[in-house]
């Protein structure tokens, strides 16, 4: 791909993933208690159910994530907790990650 066409695919990037993404939603970030910050992207929650193992177990995981179009302006850290407000739940963000594209992913448990 050409240098343009992957600035091109990273301003579609920002923009679906961003504040007036049709997907996204707000999560609220606040680690000290003091100042709220307010972050939006894509909340996906995949749980994989496989075949049994060796000792006859179900294997079962939960990947619970939170899409951003990019790093805040703030910082993010590990063992915070984030709240989707239109969920309802509170999630504790497990690890940070970035992607391929560029979208800053928080794993959270």
């Amino acid at each position: 791909m050409s240098d343009d066409a992957l600035d091109i695919y990273s301003s579609h990037l920002a923009e679906q993933l961003g504040e007036d993404g049709v997907f996204t939603e707000s999560a609220i970030y606040d680690p000290s208690g003091d100042d709220e910050n307010t972050l939006y992207g894509v909340f996906d929650d995949t749980t994989i159910r496989e075949n049994k193992d060796s000792g006859n177990v179900t294997q079962f995981a939960e990947m619970v994530r939170f899409v951003l179009k990019s790093h805040p302006s703030f910082d993010v850290y590990t063992d915070k907790q984030i709240y989707l407000p239109y969920r309802a739940e509170t999630y504790t963000i497990n690890y940070v990650d970035k992607d391929k594209n560029g979208a800053d992913i928080l794993w959270l448990i």
